[in-house]
């Protein structure tokens, strides 16, 4: 079976394991409509090897065979000009070079010659690895360096590849055995929108298409500036700071993020990567005496490769290194346990839009339908955070069933009609337990994210008490037929009535056969703990 009918929606990554695989050329790239590169099959070459299947780290994904608890270090590299072409510490410039010095080549992510999009590229010389430089927040075209790079490996070239989680992930799936010349660096990253949104927002966002583009101008700012700096076709130079552009505010504040990146298999403790790096932020507050003007990198050395070309750095290129403890990595690339991507609660709604309406409209509309209500600004007290596999459902047996299905709990229930609900009445109700009680009289924010598959026509959320006397009706909603098929968002506030601490899950709302309701995403905390934005 082709990888394109056994992938779920919103699982690939566009890493090009499966197409760089296919032994008769019957994959190719294709862009989805939102601009995301996925797989395309030619049946009329296609021989249902299955190898492409198998081949997918979506599908398949490789074996961690890495620390678990990896050494932190926090690096800065010496060279000023260095430091001004690197988006944090310089750490992956040195990488670079140490590779480069030593007769190899580097694999990393540059701006295509042709035209402003991010695409993978192999670099042999120091001055092809400038074009590596610097941050790109978008996916990648991988095209074909993979075989490229499995061609150099065979013929003895030691090689360096530098991308996201899922892209380190993909080469490992993609060479099958292990490489004592590969090495490989994966990224402490958020997200990775489309080159179509991007290009979305080029067109709207400036009166004609810049000639060259830069996320994180140094000239302009130090190392926590994520000042734009765009060069127009007529050469005059534009610099838009991060809160003025609408797509670094977009960015930060994940109403880009797609799905794949929202439900990241890659990005957790052990990493794919032999090295980790990115950004060493907060590492000001924690430690004062460190200078953090011009950039700190984060390195993770996950096992000994990666720990052996660290150490090959020369001394007299680094002006501080030193280890930390892991937990002060923080959220950055929610790589920690207990940390996980997440997604604007008002997402949905921008790619809703964005098709009809263009970038800067859909942008508008998802602002204004997320109300200031970002989970990246809450700094109080939350009485539910639960994700995934988290999420856990108590019921009474025969009323409901529940399977965790690609990560997600769904919750299955077991009779339907009027005369079922009279014999089970208030055993009727599944419940997911809240960490702490509401307070009586205050006002709370309440997310949800879910599919639900019914014959009803509505769908109600309530809260109760542990004994489930007292109950509060605090959401609801029209069903549609296409709630089965994609995550439906649903962000409300409510004043608590009393002291609750459970959700509740209606079965008498779970009509029809095979009915069910699966969570990826339970939030209630506190309204006062939000910030406007």
């Amino acid at each position: 079976m082709p990888v394109t009918e056994c992938l779920p929606k919103g699982c690939c990554t566009g890493c090009s394991a499966c197409i760089s695989s296919c032994p008769v050329n019957a994959l190719s790239f294709t862009e989805d409509r939102y601009g995301y590169y996925v797989p395309a099959v030619d049946m009329s070459k296609c021989t249902l090897c299955g190898l492409c299947s198998r081949i997918c780290p979506a599908v398949n994904p490789p074996e961690r065979l890495n620390s678990e608890l990896p050494d932190l270090y926090a690096f800065t590299a010496r060279d000023g000009e260095l430091l001004s072409r690197s988006s944090s510490g310089g750490i992956s410039g040195l990488l670079c070079e140490a590779v480069i010095n030593a007769g190899g080549q580097v694999c990393g992510c540059a701006w295509s010659k042709n035209e402003l999009r991010a695409e993978h590229i192999i670099a042999d010389s120091m001055q092809e690895v400038l074009r590596l430089h610097k941050s790109k927040y978008m996916q990648s075209y991988m095209g074909n360096v993979f075989p490229r790079i499995r061609s150099l490996l065979r013929d003895g070239v030691k090689v360096l590849f530098i991308g996201c989680p899922c892209q380190v992930a993909g080469i490992r799936a993609f060479m099958r055995r292990e490489y004592d010349n590969l090495i490989t660096v994966d990224l402490l990253c958020a997200n990775a929108p489309s080159h179509g949104i991007f290009s979305g927002y080029l067109r709207d966002a400036f009166s004609e298409i810049p000639a060259e583009y830069e996320f994180r101008d140094r000239t302009r700012g130090n190392w926590s500036s994520y000042t734009v700096r765009a060069v127009m076709p007529d050469g005059k130079t534009v610099h838009i700071e991060k809160k003025s552009d609408p797509y670094q505010t977009a960015f930060h504040s994940r109403i880009l993020c797609p799905v794949h990146c929202e439900n990241c298999r890659f990005q957790t403790l052990p990493r794919y990567g032999d090295l980790t790096i990115g950004d060493f932020w907060g590492i000001g507050k924690k430690e004062s005496c460190v200078n953090t003007e011009n950039g700190v990198s984060a390195v993770l050395i996950n096992n000994e490769k990666g720990r052996r070309l660290f150490d090959s750095i020369s001394a007299d290129k680094v002006s501080f290194c030193r280890k930390k403890p892991l937990d002060w990595l923080g959220g950055n690339g929610a790589a920690l346990p207990g940390r996980h991507n997440s997604a604007s609660v008002s997402r949905d709604v921008f790619y809703l839009k964005f098709l009809r309406h263009g970038y800067i409209k859909a942008l508008k509309a998802a602002e204004s339908a997320g109300r200031g209500l970002k989970k990246s600004y809450f700094t109080g007290r939350r009485l539910a955070d639960f994700r995934g596999a988290e999420i856990v459902f108590r019921y009474k047996q025969g009323i409901f069933e529940d399977h965790v299905i690609l990560g997600a709990p769904h919750l299955f229930a077991l009779g339907s009609g009027r005369s079922f609900f009279k014999r089970v009445k208030k055993r009727r109700y599944a419940y997911i337990k809240f960490n702490e009680k509401t307070v009586k009289d205050r006002w709370y924010v309440f997310c949800l994210a879910f599919k639900v598959a019914t014959d009803s026509e509505s769908l109600s959320f309530y809260v109760s008490d542990s004994e489930g006397i007292s109950r509060q009706n605090i959401s609801g909603r029209s069903v549609v037929y296409s709630d089965r098929l994609h995550y439906v968002r649903l962000c409300s506030k409510f004043k608590a009535r009393g002291e609750y601490d459970n959700l509740l899950v209606d079965a008498s709302q779970l009509t029809g056969d095979e009915a069910w309701i699966c969570f990826k995403e339970v939030f209630v905390c506190e309204q006062q703990c939000y910030a406007d934005n």
